[in-house]
């Protein structure tokens, strides 16, 4: 009865090392990246190439305005400037006169709603980079909590190991080959514990004769429908 305790004793152990492996796992995988954080840096990027092409379409906008305005100023000089007497001429500086007029108020309309338009970006930008800055501290907080996790987990498992060599070195290697197999094919469960009479495994009613044989610790018993070895408390 002796090695079905070691055996039972190891495969605690081997539980232990799989949940540290699998934590361990998770933890490697949270450091890889935070997608919340890289979903918010996408925002911003993006919000950020609206607002540079807000901007430019505005800085446009003024120029063309500006060059408008100099032109119209120009036309306004010849037209009243007396320097044109000619009534077809002065009929068609008059003309040109009302489209650039015309035009200009196009231009104003659109550059209003252009700097509108480059406001409510900007807003939205600062919100999704007081939230990025936010999560981005939050990330910072929790790398470290992972990182200090990741060391005592590290340690865990050199200790784990360590005690999973000493106890292989109780059993003989035909207990531990029995051990191994059985683990692989149940769900890395070999050895179970009785449980009012039953299998802790599978819950099987056991006989009496198989209950008392691993209660009184004589040879190696295993459940009749499951497989796994019998070990009593």
């Amino acid at each position: 009865m002796a090695s079905v305790r070691t055996l039972y004793r190891l495969q605690t152990v081997d539980q232990a090392l799989a949940s540290a492996r699998e934590r361990l796992r998770e933890i490697e995988e949270r450091l890889a990246g935070n997608e919340k954080l890289q979903a918010l840096q996408r925002s911003v990027d993006s919000l950020e190439s609206q607002v540079s092409r807000s901007r430019a379409q505005v800085r446009d906008l003024e120029l063309e305005i500006q060059s408008l305005s100099e032109k119209m100023s120009d036309v306004h000089e010849r037209l009243y400037g007396g320097q044109v007497t000619n009534p077809r001429e002065l009929e068609s500086l008059q003309d040109e006169m009302e489209y650039l007029g015309r035009r200009q108020r196009r231009l104003e309309d659109d550059l209003l709603e252009a700097m509108i338009l480059l406001d409510e970006q900007a807003v939205e930008l600062r919100d999704h980079q007081e939230r990025l800055n936010q999560a981005a501290a939050e990330w910072q907080e929790e790398q470290t909590s992972l990182r200090d996790e990741r060391a005592e987990l590290e340690a865990q498992e050199r200790q784990l190991k360590t005690q999973r060599s000493v106890l292989q070195e109780e059993l003989q290697p035909e207990e531990l080959s029995m051990y191994e197999d059985l683990r692989r094919r149940e769900n890395g469960v070999a050895v179970v514990l009785l449980q009012d009479g039953a299998c802790g495994g599978c819950g099987v009613r056991l006989p009496t004769s198989t209950v008392q044989q691993v209660r009184q610790a004589e040879d190696m018993q295993f459940c009749p429908s499951c497989g796994r070895i019998l070990c009593s408390r």
